[in-house]
């Protein structure tokens, strides 16, 4: 796809996240795997996902669930296109491109993604938005696990990470949209990377920000989330 439908604010931030996760794959055993789809001027279509090399339970989860995804997902984008497109021809084909934005490996219990899907359909520019995954073994099982996961029974998790979110939002100059936010949804509570000292969520253009602004990031450290959080699901490392 043309590279003028992208913002240049796409263009640096693609450049920084994709030398970030080179950084993180070389320490680690984890191939990206590429599905390559096009048809004339109607799409183009690339996914580019992670797959874990390791033969345990947690790398057989997590390497199916992403794989169904992004298949499923790209799938539906051809299906669109094709319909669209038999409308009216395109200048541009459609594009869609997915590839990793952030993963960590904490070999061999916990795991963290973030996946940045783009998708162009004509307009001014393409909308780009994050899927978060995140597995870890709980009780000898593997599991992909929500916010509620790594928090104890019982625990007020949500009322704790809302509010601590909406104050830093309210806070950051990046979310000029956030006085017409009044609660944060469950879909965004739960878009969320796991680093070494905390959390880290992810709003989408147009959730808290407009599209020129990108992706807002607001990192929430282990003192944020409270005494309830699971530290120990977290290696040091």
């Amino acid at each position: 796809m043309p590279l003028s439908t992208r913002s240049l604010s796409f263009a640096v931030m693609a450049a920084v996240l994709a030398s970030s996760y080179g950084a993180f794959a070389a320490k680690t055993p984890i191939r990206t795997r590429t599905i390559h789809a096009e048809r004339g001027k109607r799409y183009d279509a690339t996914t580019k996902y992670p797959v874990l090399m390791d033969r345990t339970p947690l790398a057989a989860l997590a390497n199916q669930t992403i794989a169904a995804d992004v298949r499923k997902e790209q799938g539906e984008f051809i299906q669109m296109a094709l319909r669209e497109t038999a409308k009216e021809p395109q200048e541009n084909p459609y594009g869609y491109d997915v590839s990793p934005a952030y993963q960590r490996y904490w070999k061999p219990g916990l795991y963290s993604v973030a996946l940045e899907f783009y998708q162009f359909t004509g307009g001014a520019h393409g909308y780009s938005y994050r899927v978060m995954y995140n597995f870890a073994m709980i009780d000898g099982k593997p599991r992909r696990m929500l916010l509620k996961d790594f928090f104890k029974d019982g625990s007020n998790y949500r009322a704790q990470v809302e509010k601590t979110l909406m104050y830093k939002l309210h806070h950051d100059e990046r979310a000029e949209f956030i006085r017409e936010v009044s609660q944060l949804s469950p879909a965004q509570l739960n878009r969320f990377t796991v680093e070494p000292d905390g959390l880290r969520f992810w709003f989408n253009p147009y959730e808290v920000a407009s599209y020129a602004r990108g992706p807002v990031d607001i990192k929430l450290k282990f003192a944020d989330l409270g005494s309830d959080f699971r530290r120990e699901l977290v290696p040091a490392r």
